[in-house]
């Protein structure tokens, strides 16, 4: 029976420390042990923690889940060529080469104060209203990114007609804008005075060997024509000096282009599917059928996916998929309401290798991953319930000065085992969720 005395001093169910040394510990750890004790106090300070523990567990899985990014791509390559698509689609693998891709720069106008400050230089003793105009065209130049016609040129002669006229910080700004816009450039000796070719070399650092770059024609097309390489706002040759530091560089063939990752020096062969090559809506897209079939037989050679899909139009302008699976290549033609489904029924014939399709083209998990996902969330959810519960028994009855400790312990049993097994099953389901959807 409780109490009714106003005042009762604190009932101790665990053992307090016995020692200064450990009472002092335990007061900094456990800020409720003065009041109820300190296995009470233990009880009653971590069931925040574990609370916490509880939603956190939450949150991770909702996002491995959620994110189609961390359930990562399909095991297959899905390619469409030119405006060829159609609605559910299995998810395609994703290349490398066409991640993080660096668009080439914009086309900005020269400003035409670099030309004034030219004319002036050459006929103006007085060369302060030229430097004026420099430095307010650097300016301009540095605030607008792209590549502008002649401001290789222009800002090299800025330099040097700043270094004539004992400026060497204006000539420094002009080098380093130089530098960053155009890191491959090599300034020609006999135009540029010394002062101008060094301070280029020390902003910039020296080139590095040669690098020979290539392009291999899809079969039955012909060599990409005037195919170049972009570094920074220069067009070069395919065969190019690289800074040694970083550097964006960009194979341009005609119209087309493709960001590289590129070797500092050596002989690289880029093959033409690349060029104007897209990663969208879960597939790549590439602009001819001698492309899509040059870029799966690269990946199917090496063993880089299982399968690949093909779609695209035939001649009478009908959508036509030709699944690839090693030497076997079946031909699926229908309209796009109905050809996704003709390809989930090829690829089931053949369900062993392919088992990561279904949920790739579902864009989800499969029943069961969800069914063990809300098992274990449902798990903690009860085990934070009875988590409250026993809070508010041990705090009531122990204001009260009764020992409830042993009651409470089959809760605080029973909501940790809900924890534990809780979390086990919700991050099994995601992690088998996870492993489905990579094809892993």
């Amino acid at each position: 029976m409780r109490s009714s005395a106003a005042v009762k001093p604190p009932v101790v169910f665990g053992s307090r420390p016995k020692s200064p040394k450990a009472q002092v510990t335990a007061l900094r750890f456990f800020p409720l042990a003065p009041r109820f004790g300190i296995k009470e106090a233990m009880y009653l300070d971590c069931m925040p923690v574990s609370a916490r523990l509880a939603v956190l567990i939450g949150v991770v899985q909702a996002l491995l889940v959620t994110d189609r990014t961390a359930l990562a791509t399909g095991p297959g390559l899905v390619l469409t060529v030119g405006d060829a698509d159609a609605p559910g689609l299995p998810l395609s693998y994703l290349p490398p080469e066409l991640e993080g891709a660096v668009a080439s720069a914009g086309s900005v106008a020269l400003d035409p104060r670099f030309s004034e400050a030219e004319a002036r230089f050459v006929t103006d003793p007085d060369l302060a209203a030229c430097l004026e105009l420099l430095r307010a065209a650097i300016a301009a130049m540095r605030a607008a990114p792209g590549a502008a016609p002649g401001l290789v040129d222009a800002l090299a002669s800025a330099a040097h007609i700043a270094f004539t006229a004992g400026q060497p910080e204006l000539a420094e700004a002009a080098i380093g804008l130089l530098a960053a816009r155009a890191p491959a450039v090599t300034l020609d000796v006999q135009r540029y005075s010394s002062d101008v070719i060094e301070a280029l070399e020390r902003e910039r650092g020296p080139l590095g060997p040669i690098l020979f770059v290539s392009v291999a024609a899809a079969p039955g097309e012909a060599t990409p024509p005037g195919c170049g390489l972009e570094v920074g706002i220069e067009r070069l040759g395919l065969s190019v000096r690289l800074p040694l530091g970083p550097a964006a560089v960009i194979l341009r063939c005609d119209t087309e282009r493709t960001s590289l990752l590129v070797p500092r020096s050596g002989s690289i062969v880029i093959p033409a599917w690349r060029l104007g090559a897209v990663y969208t809506n879960g597939r790549v897209r590439v602009t001819t059928n001698a492309r899509a079939e040059q870029f799966t037989a690269e990946l199917l050679a090496a063993g880089t996916v299982p399968w690949a899909l093909v779609l695209t139009r035939d001649t009478t302008g009908a959508l036509e998929a030709r699944l690839h699976r090693g030497s076997r290549v079946d031909r699926l033609v229908g309209d796009a309401s109905d050809i996704a489904g003709k390809i989930d029924v090829a690829l089931a014939e053949d369900a062993a290798p392919f088992d990561g399709v279904a949920l790739a083209a579902t864009g989800g998990p499969a029943w069961w991953h969800w069914g063990l996902i809300g098992l274990g969330a449902t798990a903690l959810v009860v085990g934070g319930v009875l988590n409250g519960l026993a809070a508010d028994q041990v705090e009531s009855e122990l204001n009260a000065g009764e020992d409830v400790w042993d009651e409470v312990e089959a809760k605080e049993v029973s909501f940790w085992s809900l924890y534990g097994a809780g979390a086990a099953l919700s991050l099994t389901g995601t992690i088998l969720a996870a492993i489905a959807a990579t094809g892993e």
